[in-house]
């Protein structure tokens, strides 16, 4: 009977609360690579230089701070982008929809 019972019970996943310490992190830059088994995804914070000099290819370099990265596996990143699209979508009803400027937009 105890068998029957565990096959037909429910999984709930419990979250963490998030708590006041908990500081959250920042980022303005991201990579996204993947493996047969998983994808990760690298966040970095990019900040302009105060003094920006050309190099000798006539290039200004910004380089990006390392926040974090973070791998999941391949059976996540659709449930992961559902996700995202819902709470962008939440996110534009409430707010307005968000514009990427032109001069920004990746070629």
């Amino acid at each position: 009977m105890a068998q029957d019972d565990a096959k037909r019970a429910k999984a709930k996943i419990v979250y963490p609360e998030i708590a006041e310490e908990d500081k959250p992190l920042y980022a303005n830059g991201i990579l996204v690579n993947h493996t047969p088994w998983d994808f990760a995804i690298h966040f970095s914070h990019l900040v302009a230089p105060v003094i920006a000099r050309p190099n000798s290819a006539g290039e200004i370099e910004i380089k990006a701070k390392k926040v974090t990265a973070i791998s999941i596996p391949a059976t996540l990143v659709r449930g992961f982008i559902s996700a995202l699209q819902i709470n962008l979508e939440r996110y534009e009803k409430a707010y307005g929809k968000i514009e990427t400027p032109k001069s920004e937009r990746p070629k």
